[in-house]
C-alpha cells in the first residue's frame, strides 16, 4: 500500500463487502469484530459495526455484547449497527434487556426507546417476563416512549429525567457523561425535566460534572406542556 489512506480504503472496502455477503460471511465475524473493537480509524469501526449487523445472528450477538464495552466509541458504533437494522433489531434488543451486563441492559433499553411506537408491542409483552430486571427495563423504556409521544417538542438528544429516584438519577448522570465523552456534543448537553422542582435538584447533582467539563454547557430545561401550533 502506498500510504495510510490506501490501507484505510482497503479495510473499509473489505468490511463493506463482507456486509453485502450477509450471513454467508459469518466465518469472518471474529475478524470484523476485531476491527470494530480495536481499529484506530473510527470510520473503519463504524463500517465494521454496520457489516456485523448484516452478518446474521453471530454478528448481532457481537453488537449486543459491544453495547457493554468499556470504550465509548465501540458502544456508539455498535448502537449504530443495530439502528441500521431498523425494526428487525427490536427482538435482539429485547433479549439485551436480560443480559448480565447492566451497561448492555441500559443501552438496549435506550435503543428500544428510539423506535418509539414500533417498540411498544414487544416492550409491553416484557411486562409479563419472569425476570424482574427485564420487566423493570421494559417499564422504563415504555415510560420514556410515552413521554416522547406526549412531549414532541423535547429536543432530539436531550436526556430526559423521569423521576428523582437514585437509580434514575445515576442513569441520567452516566448518560450525560457518556454524551460529553463521545466527542460529538461540543455545545454541551440538554437535560429535560417535567417537574419544576426537579430543576434545582438535578442541577445540584450535575455540579461535579460541570467542574470536570468546565468548557461544556449544561442546560436543564423544565417543560410543562408543548406549545400548540
Amino acid at each position: 500500500f502506498r500510504d495510510k489512506y490506501d490501507m484505510f480504503s482497503f479495510k473499509v472496502a473489505v468490511v463493506e463487502a463482507l456486509g453485502k455477503i450477509g450471513p454467508a460471511a459469518r466465518g469472518a465475524v471474529n475478524a470484523v469484530s476485531r476491527r470494530l473493537m480495536s481499529d484506530p480509524s473510527l470510520d473503519v469501526r463504524f463500517q465494521s459495526a454496520i457489516a456485523l449487523g448484516k452478518m446474521g445472528k453471530a454478528g448481532i450477538k457481537v453488537l449486543i455484547r459491544c453495547l457493554g464495552h468499556s470504550n465509548t466509541k465501540v458502544r456508539e458504533c455498535a448502537s449504530a449497527g443495530l439502528r441500521k437494522r431498523g425494526v428487525d433489531a427490536i427482538p435482539t434488543l429485547i433479549k439485551g434487556l436480560g443480559y448480565s451486563s447492566k451497561r448492555v441492559r441500559d443501552k438496549a433499553a435506550e435503543l428500544l426507546c428510539e423506535f418509539g411506537k414500533r417498540a411498544i408491542p414487544a416492550l409491553t409483552k416484557c411486562l409479563k417476563h419472569p425476570s424482574f430486571v427485564v420487566r423493570k427495563k421494559a417499564k422504563w423504556a415504555l415510560n420514556q416512549i410515552k413521554l416522547r409521544i406526549s412531549y414532541p417538542c423535547v429536543p432530539e438528544g436531550a436526556v430526559m429525567v423521569t423521576s428523582m429516584k437514585a437509580d434514575e438519577i445515576q442513569r441520567v448522570l452516566n448518560k450525560v457523561e457518556e454524551k460529553l465523552k463521545d466527542g460529538y456534543n461540543y455545545d454541551g448537553v440538554t437535560i429535560q425535566v417535567f417537574k419544576e422542582a426537579h430543576v434545582k435538584r438535578i442541577s445540584m447533582r450535575l455540579v461535579p460534572l460541570m467542574k470536570k467539563w468546565p468548557n461544556r454547557k449544561f442546560k436543564v430545561v423544565y417543560i410543562d406542556k408543548c406549545p400548540t401550533r
